[in-house]
């Protein structure tokens, strides 16, 4: 088993903190509907006093649609968690790594470092036909409801989000001497996933499965050695304990 350094950030802490925020709303909405009608019309408020509800239920369905978003995202890399950890044992996996590095602050959802060299992995819980090509500003998402209504939502290109990734960890280990090729990853972990992805130099699975494969079958220039290993996972530990 690959040994897991679990990051302090982690997407489902973000989910439960705006399921709460949308709670608390729903709770000041409660509160107000409860003294307007115990106050029965004799309560004085002024103009800014009666907008609030309006900010309530706005608060409310906006915090509450980001939970769903940071929740699914979360279900997605626990689950792609659960494959990657069974590494050998002379692997290495940091979770919601954070980088705040020289006005940079980037967070990759899992690194993996070993023997066949430093891995970042994007991950993508994404349901529906995903359609995009790596030049894309913006990819397209196709969604069908049960009656049959498609729905179509943009998304920021994960190609580019994987690379700028990738560059930011080369740039890390570069400052701290270590001149090793870091190899980008986007994994779609969700099954339901129709990919219609135009070809491109980054590598793009379509489950979680296929990510331990890919990485145990990937051909370096040189191995890594235990002892450069080591190295490497101090200083991103170093790293982590910093912030």
């Amino acid at each position: 088993m690959a040994i897991v350094h679990k990051g302090k950030r982690t997407l489902n802490g973000q989910a439960n903190q705006y399921l709460l925020t949308s709670g608390a709303c729903v709770a000041m909405l409660i509160a107000y509907a409860v003294m307007m009608v115990q106050g029965q019309g004799d309560v004085k408020v002024n103009v800014v006093f009666m907008a609030l509800p309006v900010f309530w239920i706005f608060g409310a369905i906006f915090y509450f649609r980001k939970y769903k978003i940071f929740k699914a995202g979360a279900t997605g890399e626990s689950g792609l968690l659960e494959y990657v950890r069974k590494l050998p044992n002379q692997y290495h996996v940091f979770t919601n790594f954070q980088i705040k590095e020289k006005r940079i602050y980037d967070e990759v959802d899992l690194l993996v470092i070993g023997d066949t060299g430093v891995f970042v992995i994007e991950a993508k819980n994404h349901v529906g036909k995903i359609v995009g090509t790596a030049d894309d500003v913006e990819w397209k998402q196709y969604k069908t409801d049960p009656e049959g209504n498609t729905k179509t939502k943009l998304m920021a290109n994960p190609i580019k989000q994987a690379d700028w990734h990738t560059i930011n960890i080369d740039r890390l280990l570069r400052q701290d001497g270590f001149h090793v090729t870091v190899i980008g990853l986007l994994v779609f972990t969700n099954p339901k996933a129709i990919l219609e992805i135009g070809s491109s130099k980054l590598a793009i699975l379509d489950s979680s499965k296929a990510v331990n494969q890919y990485i145990l079958n990937y051909k370096p220039q040189q191995k890594l050695n235990k002892s450069h290993i080591n190295q490497i996972v101090r200083a991103l530990e170093t790293k982590v304990n910093k912030k």
